[in-house]
């Protein structure tokens, strides 16, 4: 795992297969200036994700010590509001239901076209982009004193909640690319 140069557009890369995570990043450093950060393992990117540091996620559902879904969750829970990208085949009900509670989501189907992909990647890091700036603004006003700690935490949490997808996913409906 290497870490995010001093770039805007920072891309957390987590699948527990090297060959997609060898794939995904020949494509997006062939196409794109964005510096990827790569994990096999959410367990390992939950610190490097917690710098918050990145603009968006790419990651895998189904791995072994932790599902994509759970290592989400997780970085939810911490104020870390980067977009995600997950990868799949398939996805059953429950994790259907816990993806469309993530905001800021879109989920792609394995394997991954790559002008899918690109272009998916490109919408979630524009997306991340302007998240990130209004945060900062937050935290500006936080640091002249102008909001208190619970109302840097009120804004956030609103900002994140009114980031709810026009259209949630459905089973099965993953981005079919074929």
């Amino acid at each position: 795992m290497q870490n995010p140069k001093s770039n805007n557009k920072t891309i957390l890369l987590v699948d527990d297969d090297i060959a997609v995570i060898d794939s995904i990043r020949d494509s997006l450093e062939k196409n794109t200036d964005y510096c990827i950060s790569a994990s096999q393992n959410p367990l390992d990117a939950e610190p490097l994700a917690s710098l918050k540091l990145y603009t968006a996620i790419i990651s895998d559902i189904n791995m072994p010590e932790k599902s994509g879904i759970e290592f989400i969750e997780e970085l939810r829970r911490n104020r870390i509001y980067a977009p995600v990208i997950f990868l799949s085949g398939f996805i059953n009900s429950e994790g259907i239901q816990r993806i469309n509670s993530l905001h800021l989501v879109s989920v792609l189907e394995k394997p991954v076209n790559e002008s899918t992909l690109l272009s998916t990647v490109d919408k979630m890091v524009k997306i991340g982009a302007e998240v990130a700036s209004i945060d900062d603004s937050l935290h500006k006003l936080y640091e002249l004193d102008f909001l208190s700690e619970a109302s840097l935490s009120a804004f956030q949490k609103l900002l994140y909640d009114l980031l709810k997808p026009k259209k949630e996913h459905k089973e099965n409906s993953v981005i079919n690319q074929r």
